[in-house]
């Protein structure tokens, strides 16, 4: 037999936990877990905000803004394409109206 059993033959503890101990470790590591909460839900918060500014709220690029205005360019400006076959670009405002004029049969001026 082992000397545990040896001193005590009843095979339970005799003596009564430490409860000041006890709550003392458990008050710790409850304040250890609510900054730990704090600290990281903070880090959260400054890395959503940075991914927005970079994301959403950044200036647009020079090259986005040459592209825009190409688009515009092209949707708002007249131009001859083909000359044998007398095509022509017309802005997409004009070419909706005679496109609704064509497709109801009015005479187109």
């Amino acid at each position: 037999m082992s000397s545990s059993h040896s001193t005590n033959p009843s095979g339970y503890e005799k003596r009564d936990a430490n409860v000041r101990s006890l709550v003392g470790v458990i008050l710790v590591s409850v304040v250890v877990i609510v900054i730990a909460v704090v600290l990281l839900y903070d880090y959260f918060i400054a890395v959503r905000e940075e991914v927005v500014l970079e994301n959403v709220l950044q200036p647009e690029s020079p090259d986005l803004k040459a592209l825009q205005a190409a688009e515009v360019e092209v949707l708002t400006s007249y131009r001859l394409i083909d000359s044998t076959r007398e095509t022509y670009q017309v802005p997409i405002d004009s070419a909706m109206v005679l496109m609704a004029r064509e497709a109801s049969g009015t005479q187109i001026r």
